[in-house]
């Protein structure tokens, strides 16, 4: 899920840079480890975990970012997904477990 993003990604070898992306893989990690969790979870500390996530997206954009004036959206700017996180801790606390969902039939 999360290569798919990184693909045309040119990760610099400075320090900086590394620790911007580590702190993204381990932010997303822990978020995804409370979201399919079989127990129940504190929606306020998820709701904490999501935005972690969302602000290490936010820094490892603007690294892409620099030197670069052309205005174009970073590469969460433009998936509703990453915008949608933010709704999960609510939809979690009234309907339960994102581990139980399906929308199938």
């Amino acid at each position: 899920m999360v290569s798919q993003y990184f693909l045309n990604v040119n990760v610099s070898s400075e320090d900086e840079h590394r620790v911007h992306w580590e702190r993204l893989i381990n932010a997303l990690y822990v978020m995804v480890a409370m979201l399919m969790t079989k127990d129940r979870v504190d929606t306020e500390n998820l709701d904490k975990h999501i935005k972690i996530f969302l602000a290490c997206c936010v820094r490892v954009g603007d690294m892409m970012r620099k030197g670069d004036d052309s205005g174009a959206p970073l590469f969460w700017e433009k998936k509703g997904n990453f915008y949608s996180l933010l709704n999960l801790p609510a939809q979690i606390k009234r309907f339960g477990n994102l581990r139980w969902y399906w929308d199938g039939k």
